[in-house]
């Protein structure tokens, strides 16, 4: 059972959180009143996912504490904030696709009549949901069946199904109609106006939260630069105070032994012409032969999709590209798999390798083709051989003979590294290449990704959130925002980080 008795504001007093040595959180402060809107803006790794992560009881700070009225709050896991009255309502929506409305508003806590599922009042009370989010749709439809817009206000009305005091919105408006935003603001304005709720808005939007929300908080480097009014606020002091105060460094563009890379490359290798695809719209750009070229947005810039066109996961719907100088078109991964196009996915477990498999098995899954005599029979002492080898020349620590899951996060990268590079790409794409790994197995990852560019010639597309990250391997960098890129191409030399963040905001 929630705890009704809980009013009043949501305070963060002091919070900090750290990750082994990194400090990602540094003595958070801010309140958050009923009946208001709250916007939280900053840029890649400004700590905002860490602190909705801890608001919604999906982590625990190291220090500080929460509280909602005068009683403290301590979470265990996001169903102790939901019985808190906090919910989270994520850019990646999640309710079941395959149910109908009904179901999917009151999955878990369903209405009972005795021991059975009072679907009735499901019903009703459904209704009365939708519309309080300006819905008036049958809610015996699946919701498969609705436009993503409705679907986004279906998470809202499921939140407040739970009688939510604090509704935190993660970057809301990223699929949806410049039409359909007005929508969604003209429904949190009546909500938190009427149902005395607190509505916290993480958008890296700033026109949309200067627009909506009541008050605004910037982070920059874990720490809060900005927090008052947005009648108070403009769109330069909130540039200036995302930006942050250490961000006028100038990136040396370095390799993993920090010396500098030149490239003078055969040019135009990729020639992407007026693509729209779903998520993206008129994107141009080119790629030398052997250019790392670095590709950086905010959340739901397109980064990824963009990727996905190149691999063949996403369809393009117009538009031309090429690659060294023949005009491509990609049925499926497989077929951009054949025409020397590797992919490293951002989410390593989910797409990346098969962790029961050993390291050797999962570098050679892809290729055995190539260790078959007679196209039957498996060559096991040449694969073995030649997935040691690839294993060797990485570096690739810890028990390589149990399953790859029990290997740590930076030797899992590595062994994905082998895997693509095992199969002989001329184009690498790279997303996230180091979510999730520690410093020292970053650099070695840096050093993999410089040497494949330079001595085997392939041309590599990193995605990436950091923005040292991209300044340090790149020769160019492409900046991307809402589906579009901004621009040419910047050289990554003599970049700063202000400079970047400046064009991903478009200011």
């Amino acid at each position: 059972m929630r705890n009704d008795n809980l009013t009043g504001s949501l305070s963060i007093n002091h919070v900090s959180m750290t990750f082994g040595v990194t400090k990602v959180l540094d003595e958070v402060s801010v309140e958050f009143k009923p009946g208001n809107i709250y916007g939280l803006v900053g840029h890649n790794g400004a700590g905002k996912s860490t602190l909705m992560q801890i608001l919604s009881g999906a982590l625990t700070p190291t220090e500080g504490e929460i509280s909602l009225g005068e009683q403290k709050l301590e979470f265990n896991n996001p169903q102790d904030a939901l019985l808190s009255g906090i919910a989270c309502v994520y850019q990646e929506l999640s309710l079941p696709l395959n149910l109908p409305i009904y179901q999917c508003l009151y999955l878990a806590h369903e209405f009972r009549k005795g021991p059975f599922v009072d679907k009735r009042k499901m019903r009703e009370e459904s209704k009365k949901l939708c519309a309080l989010v300006g819905l008036n749709i049958d809610v015996n439809l699946v919701l498969s069946t609705l436009p993503v817009s409705q679907r986004q206000l279906l998470e809202i009305a499921a939140a407040l199904g739970r009688n939510a005091k604090a509704l935190l919105l993660d970057e809301p408006t990223t699929a949806l109609e410049p039409s359909q935003v007005e929508v969604l603001f003209n429904i949190l304005r009546k909500l938190a106006a009427e149902q005395n709720l607190i509505v916290l808005l993480v958008n890296h939007k700033l026109d949309e939260i200067l627009s909506v929300c009541d008050h605004v908080t910037a982070l920059a480097e874990g720490a809060v630069i900005l927090s008052s009014k947005t009648s108070e606020t403009n769109l330069a002091q909130l540039t200036d105070a995302i930006i942050g105060s250490k961000s006028n460094s100038t990136s040396d563009a370095v390799t993993g032994d920090g010396t500098k890379r030149l490239i003078e490359k055969s040019v135009n290798y990729i020639e992407v012409h007026n693509i729209n695809a779903p998520g993206l719209h008129d994107v141009s750009f080119s790629v030398n032969q052997g250019e790392i070229l670095g590709i950086y947005g905010l959340n739901g810039s397109g980064r990824t999709r963009l990727l996905r066109v190149l691999y063949g996961d996403l369809g393009i719907e117009s538009g031309q590209l090429r690659i060294d100088g023949a005009d491509i078109t990609f049925k499926d991964p497989r077929d951009a798999f054949r025409q020397g196009v590797a992919y490293l996915s951002e989410e390593r477990k989910r797409d990346g390798f098969f962790p029961l498999m050993d390291a050797a098995e999962n570098v050679t899954l892809p290729i055995l083709w190539k260790f078959r005599e007679f196209m039957i029979f498996l060559n096991r002492k040449s694969l073995q051989r030649f997935s040691e080898k690839s294993l060797l020349d990485l570096s690739v620590k810890g028990n390589l003979k149990g399953p790859i899951s029990r290997l740590s996060g930076g030797n899992q990268q590595k062994v994905l590294f082998a895997k693509v590079l095992a199969q002989k790409p001329r184009i690498l794409l790279l997303d996230e290449p180091t979510k999730g790994v520690d410093i020292g197995a970053k650099r070695e990852i840096y050093r993999i990704i410089k040497d494949a560019a330079e001595n085997e010639n392939v041309t590599i597309l990193v995605v990436s959130s950091e923005e040292e990250e991209i300044l340090a391997l790149s020769d160019s960098v492409l900046v991307m925002k809402l589906g579009n890129v901004l621009g040419d191409k910047l050289r990554a030399e003599g970049l700063s980080l202000t400079d970047l963040r400046r064009a991903a905001l478009n200011t």
